[in-house]
């Protein structure tokens, strides 16, 4: 009811992808999110869409409570998301946290205690003015009602990018790639938010030092799953 009162009152304004013009709150016409690849039944484990009766990965691998994607990695997510990161837009990052809303709220389970968004390297911020994984995380905040900690960890400089990497070159890069800064005070109940989750070696070494912490559930809350 309230996203349709919202409707109502919110003024026209152009499709992020097609430019005609939408009121609807995401910021797209109703034809390019009929085109969203919007995931359906997917593994809480790994994010993976689910045929049968249960997912072919291994839970060991996978140490998260909940995997919550919003859409596949592709087109016309994969290409808002490159508008988002690489123009850069940040003005997209409302309409993609909306996104992901919808993709949490169907999901039973309980909600976090707390939002840590994945570091951008410095030189990405630099480049972009902006960290994409913060400004995920401070609408999904204030539309969950969920405090945000950017400073629980901190991205090393000089390292290559994971983008291009093969997945044991990204392994074995995580593991310098981030430094914990403040791991005190934590909730049990934590989700990782990032833009897209691609091979989870992020995600998976960040959530083990979560969970060295005390920390018992770690979600990942992503815009995109590649497949």
């Amino acid at each position: 009811m309230w996203s349709f009162i919202s409707q109502l009152f919110q003024p026209e304004s152009p499709c992020f992808l097609c430019q005609n013009l939408t009121g609807d709150v995401i910021g797209l016409c109703r034809a390019c999110q009929q085109d969203l690849p919007l995931t359906g039944r997917a593994c809480l484990s790994c994010g993976m869409p689910v045929c049968g009766t249960a997912c072919a990965c291994n839970p060991a691998e996978w140490p998260f409570s909940a995997v919550l994607s919003a859409s596949y990695y592709q087109f016309p997510a994969d290409h808002l998301i490159h508008q988002f990161k690489e123009t850069p837009r940040p003005e997209l990052a409302r309409p993609l946290a909306r996104l992901m809303l919808q993709r949490i709220r169907r999901h039973a389970g309980p909600r976090p205690s707390l939002l840590v968004p994945v570091p951008a390297a410095a030189n990405r911020l630099r480049e972009r003015g902006f960290d994409q994984s913060l400004e995920l995380a401070r609408h999904l905040g204030t539309l969950l009602r969920i405090p945000v900690r950017h400073d629980v960890f901190q991205r090393t400089e000089g390292l290559p990018a994971q983008k291009g990497l093969n997945a044991g070159q990204r392994e074995a890069n995580i593991r310098q790639a981030f430094k914990a800064l403040n791991l005190w005070a934590l909730p049990k109940h934590v989700a990782l938010v990032d833009d897209v989750l691609t091979t989870g070696a992020t995600a998976r070494h960040l959530a083990g030092l979560l969970h060295g912490a005390g920390v018992t559930r770690v979600e990942i809350w992503t815009v995109a799953r590649t497949l």
